[in-house]
């Protein structure tokens, strides 16, 4: 997470710890919040569309990631695990979790190790797959998630700081989609 005069911006790795964030915003202790919502969400404060990929060991032999597979996932609250929670059938296939990791880098080792699968942005993966990892494919299954500019409502002087962040953030979500 990166503070600069009250505004704040969340790295991809800090993105799952959002709740006290999206408070501060509303409650205009924060000047911003990027924050990651379920994909149903629409509104003037979506900038894009964070599309997940799920990786697992390269050469692992995978039987059934739908349901019987360990997972590799930031603790909670976390929207996307909530979503793949969700993608997956909810309460009739439960997640089994081997670990719950905040660091992005240490869950694809943990990945990479054969511990379980993972979850990473798609735009990410589709620059280059850390060696030892593979895509997994599961039909059917939506892991999108909004991005949406959280904004105080008591901004003033850095009304124009805020919208070139949320502007500049918006075009790297298209260019990268």
């Amino acid at each position: 997470m990166t503070a600069v005069g009250g505004i704040i911006a969340c790295d991809r790795g800090r993105s799952c710890r959002r709740a006290s964030r999206v408070r501060g915003a509303e409650r205009g202790q924060l000047d911003m919040a990027i924050v990651l919502r379920p994909a149903g969400h629409q509104g003037p404060d979506t900038l894009g569309t964070e599309r997940l990929c799920i990786v697992a060991q390269a050469g692992a032999h995978l039987t059934n990631a739908r349901t019987s597979m360990p997972w590799v996932l930031s603790p909670e609250p976390c929207d996307a695990r909530q979503t793949l929670l969700s993608s997956l059938g909810g309460k009739q296939h439960p997640l089994i979790v081997a670990a719950e990791i905040q660091d992005p880098t240490m869950q694809m080792e943990w990945v990479r190790r054969g511990h379980g699968l993972g979850l990473m942005p798609l735009r990410l993966a589709t620059r280059g797959l850390p060696d030892g990892l593979a895509l997994v494919d599961l039909e059917g299954v939506d892991l999108s998630l909004q991005v949406v500019a959280l904004r105080s409502p008591h901004l003033n002087r850095l009304a124009k700081v805020v919208e070139a962040i949320a502007e500049t953030v918006g075009k790297a979500i298209k260019i990268e989609a």
